[in-house]
């Protein structure tokens, strides 16, 4: 019988190394507790970030963490190097990768920012797929953080859970780029810095033993489901009818609207 490795920190995705060596440095995460991962194999990690990339894999292996390149995050199974249980995942600003939006782009799935929208949606639904196999029960979290803006805010990625049993949504937290040092989140095809001023981790579990299995997932401080005057496309609340009315009429909400039953759609093909 195969022993689980436990591990407390798991990385994915982590373009050059430095969110992992940030929760090393930051206390968060001990060394040895780590197992710090890239899409990439270590020369493309190096030819698309540098010196920079090569030393914080260096700095994390002297730490004593596990560092394994060529690893999906929406097929961590078939892809970590052994078989492992986690208390913590991360994935920082995920990102469909450069070459596969180029190759979806070939095919004609990605013709409009709507298909790409969908396809990111799709890479963080893999993700949390795949990843609530690993996770140690019941403490075990998923910790998945984007930027609050467009296009990230029309991901929904709150949302996601649903497509997930039962797996779910726990809380969603500000993330505060102070509490990584030396944390620079990359673009996901060359050596650029991607800002971060403004962000939100999605923090989702599984049900414990103290909780309803009916009990409903944890909605974001500015979603209120219940309000009177409430646009559950838009993830909006106003004051009045009238203002939902003519938001309701506005080009933003269309696009919205066509791009979730477009989801609805894509969603209603997936294995269960």
């Amino acid at each position: 019988m195969t022993t689980r490795r436990e591990y407390k920190c798991l990385t994915v995705g982590d373009g050059d190394f430095s969110f992992s060596l940030a929760l090393v440095r930051s206390s968060k995460c001990g060394g040895e507790s780590l197992l710090a991962t890239s899409y990439d194999s270590f020369d493309g990690v190096v030819r698309k970030y540098g010196e920079a990339a090569e030393s914080n894999v260096k700095a994390l292996v002297d730490a004593g963490a596990v560092v394994q390149h060529g690893v999906d995050a929406t097929q961590l199974e078939e892809t970590l190097l052994a078989d492992v249980v986690v208390e913590e995942v991360h994935f920082m600003h995920p990102l469909i990768d450069a070459g596969d939006s180029d190759r979806l782009a070939r095919s004609g799935v990605i013709a409009c920012n709507s298909d790409v929208i969908i396809q990111n949606r799709l890479l963080v639904l893999r993700f949390l797929r795949s990843a609530q196999k690993l996770l140690a029960r019941p403490i075990g979290e998923i910790k998945v953080t984007v930027k609050d803006v467009y296009p990230y805010s029309w991901w929904r990625v709150g949302r996601l859970a649903e497509f997930a049993p039962p797996l779910r949504l726990k809380r969603v937290e500000c993330f505060v780029l102070e509490s990584f040092p030396g944390y620079v989140s990359r673009t996901v095809d060359r050596d650029g810095i991607l800002p971060v001023e403004s962000a939100s981790s999605y923090v989702f579990g599984h049900l414990d033993e103290t909780e309803d299995d009916g009990a409903p997932a944890a909605a974001s401080s500015s979603t209120i489901k219940d309000a009177v005057f409430f646009c559950d496309t838009c993830d909006k609340t106003f004051t009045s009818d009238g203002d939902r009315s003519r938001h309701l009429g506005n080009r933003k909400h269309n696009a919205r609207s066509h791009l979730e039953e477009r989801w609805s759609v894509v969603t209603s093909k997936l294995p269960p």
